[in-house]
């Protein structure tokens, strides 16, 4: 070990370099108007007692873009958390007139991104996925009454393959096909675009049909190419029994 010859000690290690923190992509004129309009919800909320004796405006911020987008402050966040701050602020500054026209996002997401991409493209795309997986998880419900062979044979395929198709697992796949985080199946909208959730929507939709059985298995990946499965017998439908 090297050791300082005027005064006998071991140099001072240097300090290990800090991770830099995750830098968001607003643009600075964006960030100072939501700065603004935090410091205002600052303000007021200070003066009606909402605030404890020693909390500052920096450490309030932060706290407040915490609960409203998951970020740990206005420099770490994204375009996409634009208007959901400054709902969020316009609130607590008693301006909730003005925070009405960022809650309802409507057309393009990005002023220069795709014409296709807008906020109700988004919400309708989800919102399919969203169904397909309601009428999927009722067709795997236990049935109540009879019912036909299809849907006999539907059950038991859903049965026989792991049980129905969730939210969790469109996340993996979205995850997979587009190399985002998972995350909560309702924040696929922010993440994805209007073209991917379309293609996410296909996928999942060719999933739903393997795992039911439906459909021809050579029009299916590799990994979804088995044979449905055959219908019940009419005569094990009654529903006192085994369901078919």
């Amino acid at each position: 070990m090297k050791t300082d010859k005027t005064t006998g000690r071991a140099p001072a290690k240097k300090a290990a370099k800090k991770a830099p923190k995750r830098q968001g992509n607003l643009k600075p004129q964006t960030r100072q108007k939501i700065a603004i309009t935090a410091r205002q919800a600052f303000d007021l909320q200070k003066h009606v007692g909402n605030i404890e004796d020693g909390v500052t405006f920096e450490q309030w911020r932060h706290a407040e873009v915490m609960a409203a987008v998951k970020r740990p402050g206005i420099s770490a966040c994204d375009g996409l958390h634009f208007r959901d701050l400054m709902v969020h602020f316009l609130v607590l500054a008693g301006r909730e007139e003005e925070a009405l026209p960022y809650g309802l996002k409507t057309g393009k997401v990005r002023d220069h991104g795709d014409v296709q991409d807008t906020h109700e493209e988004r919400e309708k795309w989800l919102a399919i996925i969203a169904t397909d997986l309601r009428l999927h998880a009722e067709l795997a419900a236990e049935p109540v009454e009879p019912q036909s062979p299809a849907y006999a044979a539907s059950w038991h395929s859903i049965k026989a393959n792991g049980g129905p198709i969730q939210e969790g697992y469109v996340v993996f796949v979205a995850a997979q096909k587009f190399g985002i985080q998972k995350c909560r199946f309702e924040r696929l909208k922010e993440l994805l675009t209007a073209p991917q959730l379309e293609q996410l929507h296909h996928t999942i939709r060719n999933r739903i049909t393997a795992r039911e059985g439906k459909g021809s298995p050579e029009n299916r990946n590799k990994s979804q190419r088995r044979k449905p499965v055959q219908p019940a017998d009419p005569g094990d439908l009654a529903p006192r029994d085994v369901p078919f």
